[in-house]
């Protein structure tokens, strides 16, 4: 009688990956050394989007001779980014221009970030649905700022005094 041999798979994990959305690919594969003659083939190991994959590898290799080699399964967790709070000009003084204490981006939206006059103001931002962010602890959403008034320059005005003759 002629068993059927064992491939040495000891040295193959097929681990889970956790990372952070970034926008790029991320994968999950087997590390260490194949045995001669093993290949290896994966479904569902790639993600670029916040989410679970669930992995799996699976081995082509000699059916006839060797013992059966089982898939190996993994998870790859992409986890949302966080959003923080955007940066801010939270003081301005009056010119006469439209002054934008909070640029529009397109992970929110924001009320309340554009004004002329002189004065006190807040603008309220709001973080969009989306499926690779989220808030961090710290975004409150509201940022307060200014506009105060500005100083003439009277550095060019001269007054003299005119002596002179009454007509």
């Amino acid at each position: 009688t002629i068993t059927k041999a064992t491939y040495d798979m000891s040295g193959i994990k097929f681990e889970n990956v956790t990372v952070t959305y970034d926008g790029t690919e991320h994968k999950v594969e087997i590390k260490g050394t194949l045995p001669e003659g093993v290949t290896v083939a994966y479904t569902t190991n790639k993600g670029t989007n916040a989410g679970t994959y669930n992995a799996v590898a699976t081995f082509t290799y000699d059916t006839a001779n060797y013992n059966t080699i089982a898939d190996m399964n993994a998870v790859l967790t992409i986890n949302k980014a966080k959003v923080a709070l955007p940066e801010a000009t939270t003081s301005f003084v009056y010119d006469g221009t439209a002054k934008v204490a909070v640029a529009a981006h397109d992970l929110y939206t924001v009320e309340g970030a554009t004004a002329t006059v002189v004065g006190s103001y807040e603008a309220v931002i709001t973080l969009k649905d989306t499926a690779n962010y989220e808030r961090a602890e710290e975004f409150d959403g509201k940022v307060a700022w200014t506009i105060t008034k500005a100083t003439y320059d009277m550095s060019g005005v001269i007054f003299e005094d005119i002596e002179g003759e009454y007509v």
